[in-house]
């Protein structure tokens, strides 16, 4: 990817807080104001949000230069819990190439299939499709409250993702009743297959090949 910066010099290239210059992964070619990212097998492990870290007169700023995920969940959704007892269905849409939804689990627990499900038995299961996991209730109880997660098969990989989350209507509202400003219900995420660029104070940080921009942290 190619960046523009008139006054900064883009210094080292993290993933989860660690460098990745050492690795034969990300290289940067100053000269040509070039950051290559080298994958020969893309492997789970270097799914990560690539953050770069730039010097500008004696400041250090970090802006997301890429985020590389084999499995893309478009949107999180945190969603208030319905009324004990009633039905709850919810359908969360995923893309990813060659791959198939080994199991879903909430809050560690896994969830059955709609095809294992015993119809005494289980109230809550999911269904899959190539394109998205939908998560039904025949009655919702407290113990469905919490994260949703999914277990991806991709080329032998197991990868987990994040796919919603259910909360209790008191912890999405303040003490008055009135909604959290600070809540992050429904919320969006970034897509995981932009590279995101984003301007520094008096500099631009551009991507050539990207059309996302992203605030400064």
């Amino acid at each position: 990817m190619n960046y523009s910066c008139e006054t900064c010099e883009l210094s080292d290239v993290l993933c989860n807080g660690e460098s990745m210059i050492p690795t034969d992964n990300v290289q940067i070619i100053a000269s040509k104001n070039v950051v290559n990212f080298n994958f020969p097998r893309f492997e789970d492990t270097v799914s990560c949000v690539y953050m770069g870290s730039f010097n500008d007169s004696g400041k250090v700023f970090t802006k997301i230069l890429a985020v590389i995920e084999t499995v893309t969940i478009p949107k999180v959704d945190v969603l208030n819990a319905p009324n004990e007892g009633e039905q709850f269905e919810h359908e969360v849409p995923y893309s990813c190439d060659n791959c198939l939804v080994d199991k879903v689990y909430v809050n560690g627990i896994p969830l059955e299939t709609s095809t294992r499900r015993s119809s005494l038995n289980s109230i809550a299961f999911y269904v899959t499709s190539p394109t998205a996991i939908k998560i039904r209730m025949t009655e919702y109880t407290p113990t469905f409250e919490g994260v949703y997660q999914a277990v991806f098969s991709v080329d032998d990989e197991k990868i987990t993702k994040t796919i919603m989350e259910i909360q209790s209507e008191s912890e999405t509202t303040t003490d008055d009743g009135q909604p959290n400003p600070n809540d992050s219900t429904k919320s969006e995420q970034p897509n995981p297959n932009d590279t995101t660029t984003a301007a520094l104070p008096d500099t631009s940080l551009a991507d050539t090949n990207n059309t996302s921009t992203a605030a400064p942290s």
